[in-house]
């Protein structure tokens, strides 16, 4: 049974770092296409420039948290995986 949960954390961790890989390339796109610019396509403003700002600030933390999460899940059914494998081998 601790096999399984293993999997499912290790399975759930590698889709919350595909999260934060979409994160990211959306954050990259979005700084490759101007960052706030396509507000006000004719000048350059500061709110235009705020914008892009906070965008990127929360793809970037949204990246960063999704990541977090994945490295944990992932770490923790590694984790759970390697105790039972230990267990059955002890059982022997």
């Amino acid at each position: 049974m601790k096999l399984l949960k293993g999997t499912i954390f290790v399975l759930g961790g590698t889709c919350w770092i595909a999260a934060a890989l979409v994160f990211a390339s959306l954050v990259v796109e979005y700084i490759a296409r101007g960052a706030g610019l396509q507000f006000w396509p004719l000048a350059i403003s500061s709110g235009g420039v705020l914008i892009g700002l906070v965008n990127v600030i929360g793809f970037v933390s949204a990246s960063g948290l999704c990541f977090a999460v994945g490295v944990g899940l992932c770490a923790q059914g590694l984790l759970k995986m390697q105790k039972s494998e230990c267990k059955m081998q002890n059982s022997d």
